[in-house]
Parts: C-alpha cells; sequence; structure tokens
C-alpha cells in the first residue's frame, strides 16, 4: 500500500514538473515575440513590413491583440499600409500621379492594395504598380469584351460575352474559364477569393471558390431562382444578396434574396 502511495507521488511529481517546464517555454516564446517590439535597430522597421503585407482587415484584428499590439500598429504601421498611402494618393494625389498611359481605349479599371488594372478595349488587361504607377503586365485573352473586372485576395477575375476567367495574382496566368449563361448584361462580386458570377441558365447563380494552394477553381454553391431570371449578385460574408426579374413578362416586380453560401438555402425574400 505504502508502495503504490509513493508511486502515485512521485507520478504527480513528474506532472507538476512537466507543467512547469511547458509553462517557462510559453513564457520565453511570448517574451520573444514581445522583446521584437522593442529592439530598434532595424527590428521596428522589420515588424513595420510584417505588418504592412497583411491585408488592412487583418492589420485591424492585429490591434485587438493586446495593448501593445494596438500601439504599435497605430505608431508606425496604419499611416504606412499600402491601402492607406493609396487612399491618400488618390484622393489628394498630386496631379502627375492622378494620369496612367495605356496606349489605348480603356474599357474598365479596378485596384486593390497593390495594383491597379486596365481593362482595354482590345481585350487586354494592363496591370500597373499602385505606388509607383509603373506597368508591369499585360494579360492578354484575345479580342473579347470586358464586362466587368475586379480583384480578389489572390485572383483577378474577368467577366466576358461568353465566360468567366480567372487569373492567378502569384503566376499573372490563367487558371480557370468557366463558360455561364445570363440574361442581360452579366454580373460578376470577388470577394477574398469567393467568386459570384452567373451559372450555367440564366435561373442560376453559381458561387466559386479558388484554392490558392492547388491553383484550382471549383464551384461550391448554384443558387437556383426557378422561375426568375439573375440580373445581380453580391457577396457579403457567408451570404450572397441576388436580384432577380420574373421569366413571365407580364410581371415586372424583383425579387431580393438573401442566400447562405454553406447550406445553399434562402433565407429572405423581399418583392419590389
Amino acid at each position: 500500500m505504502d508502495g503504490g502511495v509513493e508511486y502515485l507521488k512521485l507520478i504527480n511529481s513528474h506532472i507538476q514538473n512537466l507543467i512547469l517546464e511547458k509553462k517557462r517555454e510559453i513564457e520565453l516564446e511570448s517574451r520573444s515575440v514581445n522583446q521584437l517590439f522593442y529592439m530598434g535597430c532595424g527590428f521596428t522597421e522589420f515588424l513595420t513590413q510584417v505588418f504592412c503585407y497583411l491585408d488592412f482587415s487583418d492589420v485591424q484584428n492585429c490591434r485587438l491583440v493586446c495593448t501593445q499590439w494596438k500601439q504599435f500598429v497605430d505608431d508606425f504601421v496604419l499611416e504606412k499600409h499600402p491601402a492607406v498611402t493609396n487612399f491618400y494618393r488618390w484622393t489628394s494625389g498630386s496631379v502627375e500621379n492622378a494620369h496612367l498611359f495605356c496606349g489605348g481605349e480603356v474599357r474598365l479599371v479596378c485596384s486593390d492594395t497593390n495594383f491597379i488594372y486596365c481593362a482595354m478595349k482590345d481585350g487586354t488587361i494592363m496591370v500597373f504598380d499602385s505606388q509607383t504607377f509603373i506597368f508591369l503586365k499585360s494579360l492578354e485573352e484575345g479580342e473579347c469584351y470586358f464586362w466587368k473586372i475586379e480583384a480578389g485576395r489572390s485572383i483577378l477575375v474577368a467577366i466576358t460575352e461568353v465566360c468567366v476567367v480567372v487569373w492567378s495574382k502569384e503566376s499573372w496566368k490563367v487558371v480557370a474559364k468557366i463558360k455561364y449563361w445570363s440574361k442581360g448584361e452579366p454580373f460578376l462580386h470577388v470577394e477574398n477569393d469567393l467568386i459570384v458570377a452567373p451559372g450555367a441558365t440564366k435561373y442560376v447563380c453559381r458561387v466559386l471558390l479558388y484554392d490558392k494552394v492547388n491553383r484550382t477553381v471549383s464551384r461550391i454553391r448554384d443558387l437556383v431562382h426557378r422561375r426568375y431570371w439573375v440580373l445581380g449578385a453580391y457577396l457579403e460574408g457567408g451570404a450572397v444578396l441576388t436580384l432577380s426579374v420574373s421569366a413571365c413578362g407580364a410581371v415586372t416586380s424583383r425579387e431580393l434574396k438573401l442566400w447562405n453560401i454553406l447550406d445553399g438555402k434562402c433565407n429572405h425574400t423581399i418583392v419590389i
């Protein structure tokens, strides 16, 4: 009996030592990360650059980690983040930074944190650096008509008269071409790496997802509107808002529907 008690005490002592050792490791790791904020000698600039590589929404989330992170982001990151500098450049920049020379007629323009995209009338897309305005790349898609172009986190997406074209920003190569059918002017919206576009029929709104690891685009949901033609769609978090019109010409009302992407169900409908 005494031997069993001693054995249990030994096990308990061993467990307590393991817990203390793990706590020390966590404290050391936490200390090593936090020390970067006070090291100076180039580490401030290094950390600032790390934060500036993040999306602005991620930087805002970093401010919520702790008081120290919030103070650092407010003091060193916010004014230098590309999203902020681009905003001030475009709203109050000098005249020489207000023009991009594309060498042809521009149909559409969109931008993100790092790039400006100009869709030309001849079917090419000119890519410019958003900070220096220097021309970087020309994306060729032959003679086609771009209805819309939008930039996501890892992709650039354009919709032509017959298909949705997706380029990877990492390689600037086309990773997917998806045919569609739409009534009237096609719709397109991109949020992060999610895409919403017309589906196989004019009654369908299709939700697509770009997989950055495998560089593939897959269909994750077809939102079927039955007797209604889909006119437009907008992504917001895990939901899609669609606008549709009755396929019966005698009915002139429109329907706004709010869909859940995860289960493909319509949660709310408003007739307008």
